[in-house]
C-alpha cells in the first residue's frame, strides 16, 4: 500500500456524459433501471421526499507494481484520510461529497467533480454503481439495530441515517485518464490529511501494511462493504474484458 499526507451486477447498457469547470466531458456506462442517476440532483430529491441529501463518490483503481505471487487480485484502491477539524476525524473513505444543484447536472457529474476538486484526478469514464455487495440487503439494515445502512430497494442507492435524516449515497466505480493513475494526489488540507492505496486484503483486514500493519477505521462498515464490493466488481469488468489493464 502507499500512503501519502496533505503538504497545506449486470453489464452497462445506457451511456450518458457530463462536463463542469474545466473538466473533460466523461462518459458514463449504466446498467438499465438507473434512470435516476441521469436527472439533475435537485429533481431527484423532489422525486424522493424520504432523501434528504444526496451524496456521490468515486472508486479508482490502479495496478500493483509488483511480481509477488501471493497476490491474487493485483490491484489496489485510493482512499483519503478525514481531517482531525471536520467530522469522522481520522476515518476512512473514497473520495466523495454533496451535490450541489448549481454545479452538478446529475449524480454522476457529483462523483465526477469530487474526484477531480478532492484529489486533482480527472475521470476518463464511469462504468457502474457500486453498492454494499450483499444480495439479501435490499431494504434490510445492515446491523439489527437499523444505525448503519441499507440499499434502497429501487436504486443502487446506499441509504445513511443521519441526524434523523436519510442521506443516499452513490458510489461509482471510475476510470480516470489513461496513464494518469500514478499522479501525484493533491488533497484540500481542510478536509483530508493523508491518502492511501490499499489493497482488498487491506481493507478486509483493517491493517496497513506501509504502516507496520497498524489499524484503520472507515466512516462506517457501509463505506468498508462497499469498498470491498468495489474491488469485486473492478475484477468482473477486468474479467469480462471491458476494462484496460489499469484504472
Amino acid at each position: 500500500m502507499t500512503t501519502a499526507v496533505a503538504s497545506s451486477s449486470s453489464m452497462p447498457e445506457n451511456t450518458t456524459s457530463n462536463a463542469h469547470d474545466g473538466l473533460l466531458p466523461c462518459p458514463a456506462i449504466l446498467p438499465s433501471g438507473t434512470d435516476a442517476f441521469s436527472v439533475p440532483p435537485a429533481e431527484f430529491l423532489a422525486s424522493r421526499p424520504d432523501i434528504h441529501n444526496l451524496l456521490a463518490g468515486a472508486m479508482v483503481f490502479r495496478p500493483i507494481l509488483t511480481s509477488s505471487p501471493d497476490l491474487n487480485w493485483p490491484w489496489e484502491t485510493l482512499l483519503l484520510r478525514r481531517s482531525a477539524s471536520d467530522s469522522y476525524p481520522g476515518k476512512w473513505e473514497v473520495p466523495a461529497g454533496t451535490a450541489d444543484p448549481k454545479l452538478d447536472t446529475n449524480i454522476v457529474s457529483t462523483a465526477v467533480r469530487e474526484l477531480w476538486e478532492e484529489t486533482g484526478h480527472r475521470a476518463h469514464c464511469v462504468v457502474c454503481p457500486v453498492g454494499l455487495g450483499i444480495a439479501s440487503n435490499a431494504g434490510v439494515w445492515i446491523d439489527e439495530e437499523g444505525r448503519d445502512a441499507k440499499m434502497d430497494p429501487e436504486q443502487p442507492i446506499c441509504l445513511v441515517p443521519c441526524g434523523g435524516k436519510t442521506w443516499a449515497v452513490v458510489t461509482f466505480l471510475v476510470y480516470v485518464e489513461p496513464g494518469k493513475e500514478w499522479q501525484e494526489i493533491k488533497l484540500r488540507p481542510e478536509e483530508h490529511s493523508e491518502y492511501a492505496w490499499v489493497t482488498e486484503e487491506e481493507v478486509k483486514t483493517g491493517r496497513m501494511k506501509s504502516k507496520k500493519g497498524a489499524s484503520f477505521d472507515f466512516v462506517s462498515e457501509a463505506m468498508r462493504l462497499t469498498i470491498i464490493e468495489g474491488f469485486r466488481l473492478r475484477k468482473l469488468v477486468a474479467e469480462m474484458g471491458k476494462a484496460p489493464r489499469s484504472a
